[in-house]
């Protein structure tokens, strides 16, 4: 939890803050892991009073989609797991408001590859949580990441644990600049960037 706030949640804000005009704020997550980005980015879009928002969570392991859906939807068998959210959150309506809000706005699109790549298009946050390119290389691959970051537009923001030569390529071939961001404990560096 600790590592996705500190990565996701200042992109997520600094997406909303360069983009007060768009009707609909698009979010896609690549990599669902525990769910904490797609609930993090969610809360972030509440808390601005975005009049609407759509999160694509990409997550070709079937087993994490089921177990996320299951945390929302019973929170109260997954204490340890909500725990972080109350002490960021503090009322409960408000962390039950996160909980339905999430469950309505949250597409889960499977694996991703590059025949799949339509969220991608348009003004978009992404949140690109893939495992490392020893065990999902094609996600990795400059092209493919040139690819995907050709359909984003001018507002659009990636962040990322990771800060590789490919990824950081790839931004720069379109546009994106980066914000000097240390890693996470300790970790050299991590990724913010934003489209010009």
């Amino acid at each position: 939890f600790s590592e996705s706030n500190f990565i996701y949640s200042e992109g997520c804000e600094l997406y909303i803050n360069q983009n007060p005009e768009l009707e609909k704020l698009s979010v896609v997550s690549v990599g669902l892991g525990l769910g904490y980005n797609e609930l993090l980015t969610a809360n972030a879009c509440i808390e601005a009073e975005a009049s609407d928002f759509e999160i694509f969570s990409y997550e070709k392991e079937n087993a994490l989609v089921e177990a996320f859906i299951k945390r929302v939807e019973s929170p109260l068998q997954y204490p340890i797991f909500w725990k972080p959210f109350e002490a960021k959150l503090g009322l409960s309506d408000k962390l039950l408001k996160l909980q339905k809000k999430v469950l309505e706005k949250i597409i889960h699109c499977g694996e991703l590859s590059k025949h799949n790549i339509k969220p991608f298009t348009g003004c978009v946050m992404i949140c690109f949580d893939a495992y490392s390119n020893k065990t999902s290389k094609e996600l990795w691959d400059e092209v493919f990441l040139n690819r995907m970051l050709s359909h984003t537009i001018s507002g659009s923001v990636l962040c990322s644990y990771a800060s590789t030569g490919n990824l950081n390529r790839a931004l720069k071939n379109n546009d994106y600049v980066n914000i000097n961001k240390s890693g996470f404990m300790g970790k050299r560096q991590s990724t913010c960037s934003f489209k010009k």
